[in-house]
């Protein structure tokens, strides 16, 4: 009888000494981050540095990838022996994550919970998602993982509001009036447009490919080489005008995102079309068109996107130029027709 409550002494007291003991705790570490390095689908390297557990409390210390530094401080209480409620804060060089009330189911493995999320950084994630972003962003939302990862959020770091969910590896996200400038810069993007955005963004995180449908209100194009050319060619101020008809429409495959684009206002079109975005090699590839007052500048735009080189369809430009000409001499279509077969014949022989 002695030995047997003895070994249930024994059996009470190792998992207490592991789990609230700080030499429990540290031979806890390893095993705790291999476990951890095994259910992350991604090359990770994780290292417990600290951990200390305490009833109703852990504290931890994470270095990931010898760069990215974790420090979690989590209250729990259990409501009963399979459910356990959580707070806490999870801050990093990173991001900054709070939760006021996570529920955990032990048997099914069931998490729900708030969260608010803040980085104020973009740029420091450059590593993780490969692309420069700027500014920051604050996120408020809930997250539920069982059998499938859900999670929600809300953000008006944009000036207006960004709706997104997240369901295992579709996202979608409804824009609501985002400030078009601050959507750019935080892209690293050229902004050629100030406005209010609006629209649905559709994307597949593992298959990388998704759809961008979305228009632009009150908008107004800012100086560009675009805006110079045709001030030195027509005598015509294009960022005086307002555009509140403006669409883009764009397919995202990986690194390429093809789109159209159009802005009308009262007397200018501005049409961008089968227009190719290279992410990776920040470089576009399109063909535009300018009506001002039903008179038409076509070319291409290729290049570096914050500097591409811009071509004018001068046969087209040409045409116009004399026909404009024409129409200040009070020349007819008859005439203009007549005018033309005498080139035409001129040309010929």
């Amino acid at each position: 009888m002695k030995k047997f409550l003895l070994l249930i002494i024994i059996i009470t007291i190792i998992p207490l000494f592991f789990l609230f003991h700080d030499r429990g705790n540290e031979l806890l570490k390893p095993y705790i981050s291999s476990y951890l390095e095994s259910k992350i689908k991604e090359d990770v390297e994780i290292d417990i540095q600290k951990l200390k557990i305490d009833i109703g409390n852990i504290e931890a210390r994470v270095l990931i990838n010898k760069n990215i530094i974790l420090k979690s401080d989590v209250n729990f209480s259990i409501i009963d022996t399979n459910t356990l409620n959580l707070q806490g804060v999870i801050n990093s060089n990173l991001a900054n994550l709070s939760f006021k009330n996570a529920i955990y189911t032990l048997k099914n493995r069931q998490l729900r919970s708030d969260y608010h999320l803040e980085i104020k950084e973009l740029k420091s994630l450059q590593p993780i998602i490969k692309h420069k972003l700027y500014g920051s962003l604050v996120v408020d939302g809930k997250i539920k993982k069982d059998k499938e990862i859900y999670l929600r959020g809300v953000t008006k770091s944009l000036d207006g509001v960004l709706d997104f969910t997240l369901k295992n590896d579709n996202l979608t996200s409804n824009i609501h009036n985002l400030s078009v400038v601050k959507v750019m810069k935080m892209l690293d993007y050229p902004t050629t447009f100030r406005g209010n955005l609006f629209g649905d963004v559709h994307y597949n995180i593992k298959n990388k490919k998704g759809k961008i449908d979305t228009e632009l209100k009150q908008a107004q194009l800012l100086p560009n080489e675009i805006t110079k050319m045709v001030k030195r060619l027509r005598g015509v101020d294009l960022t005086k005008e307002r555009y509140n008809d403006s669409r883009f429409k764009a397919d995202i495959n990986h690194e390429i995102i093809n789109f159209d684009f159009i802005a009308k206002s009262r007397t200018t079109d501005i049409l961008l079309q089968n227009a190719h975005l290279n992410i990776d090699k920040e470089s576009i590839e399109t063909n535009y068109t300018l009506s001002i007052d039903n008179k038409d500048i076509s070319g291409t735009l290729k290049g570096d996107i914050n500097n591409p080189k811009m071509t004018i369809d001068s046969s087209k430009f040409m045409e116009n130029k004399i026909n404009q000409t024409l129409e200040n001499f009070g020349i007819g279509k008859k005439e203009k027709g007549m005018i033309k077969d005498i080139f035409n014949g001129f040309f010929s022989k």
